[in-house]
C-alpha cells in the first residue's frame, strides 16, 4: 500500500500532450515486424527478457547469467 501511494504521488501534478501523428498506421506493424526479426537471434524466451518497442529488460536468478545474457544481447 505505501508503494502504491508512493507511486501515484510522482503523478499527482503530471500532465499530458496528446500530439497527432499523420502516416500510415501499417507502419506500427511494419516496425514491429522489423525489431522481433532483428532481436530474433539474441531472444532465449520470455522467460528471460521481455522486450516492448525500444525497451529491454533482462532478468537472471545469478548476476553471471544476467552477465552471459546481456553479452548476447550486446
Amino acid at each position: 500500500m505505501i508503494m502504491m501511494r508512493a507511486v501515484m504521488s510522482l503523478y499527482e501534478e503530471a500532465k499530458l500532450r496528446v500530439r497527432v501523428h499523420h502516416g500510415s498506421v501499417l507502419s506500427l506493424l511494419l516496425f514491429a515486424m522489423a525489431v522481433g526479426m532483428v532481436t530474433e537471434a539474441a531472444k532465449e524466451g520470455l522467460m528471460n527478457e521481455i522486450l516492448y518497442a525500444d525497451d529491454l529488460v533482462l532478468t537472471s536468478d545469478t548476476v553471471e547469467n544476467l552477465r552471459k545474457i546481456f553479452r548476447k544481447w550486446n
